[in-house]
């Protein structure tokens, strides 16, 4: 039930799992491993289970990504985010933004990474604040819908667990100027923000693709 061995850069070779492979599902993970033996991109666990053996078989990806864009305004203190090319364009154009540039890519629509199916983004505004906001949980869009946020729809979409070749998207907030909150999949700028700057990390708030 393997098809044959492949050198992954590391260690050793290991050989994939084939569709249906009785290995798949029946492993443990003791030393709550976060990767297989191939390295970083390829989760130990897939849906919860882990494989016997030091490859964890993915399913089969669907879907298009689309690569989404980062902007800062020094007027707000906000960062915004944006899969739309001309908004960017615009905005840094003659809107006072100023470009970041492309950050990671996004589920243009439904689809699926590594048999993780990925799930509608939210994008709110509020026009009290001037502040952008995304979020996976449909009742806090809801919610917000009710509070003054104008509800602008479903901004892509991404993965609520980790799979094999996505990155975590981490979500942090700062109680200033009308409450800001930032994403990003930078470990070591969510890091700097939440231990000397004041910002409270929030955790995952899902997960995306990197470019490559």
């Amino acid at each position: 039930h393997t098809r044959y061995w492949r050198d992954w850069s590391s260690d050793v070779c290991s050989s994939d799992l084939l569709t249906g492979s009785p290995a798949i599902g029946s492993g443990s993970n003791p030393l709550s491993l976060t990767t297989d033996q191939r390295g970083a991109g390829f989760v130990r666990a897939v849906n919860g289970t882990t494989d016997m053996g030091a490859y964890e078989y993915a399913p089969a990806s669907s879907g298009t990504l689309i690569t989404r864009y980062r902007l800062y305004s020094d007027y707000t203190k906000e960062h915004l985010y944006t899969t739309d090319t001309n908004e960017y364009s615009v905005l840094v154009a003659g809107g006072g933004w100023i470009g970041e540039g492309a950050i990671y890519n996004v589920f243009q629509g439904a689809g699926s990474l590594s048999g993780v199916t990925a799930v509608p983004y939210y994008r709110l505004y509020s026009p009290y604040s001037h502040q952008h906001h995304w979020t996976t949980d449909a009742n806090e869009n809801n919610v917000l819908g009710t509070m003054g946020w104008s509800k602008e729809g479903v901004d892509g979409y991404i993965l609520p667990n980790a799979a094999s070749g996505s990155v975590p998207l981490y979500r942090l907030s700062l109680n200033a100027f009308g409450g800001l909150h930032l994403w990003t999949t930078d470990a070591n700028e969510k890091n700097v923000l939440s231990t000397s700057q004041g910002w409270v990390y929030e955790g995952v708030a899902g997960y995306v693709v990197p470019l490559p």
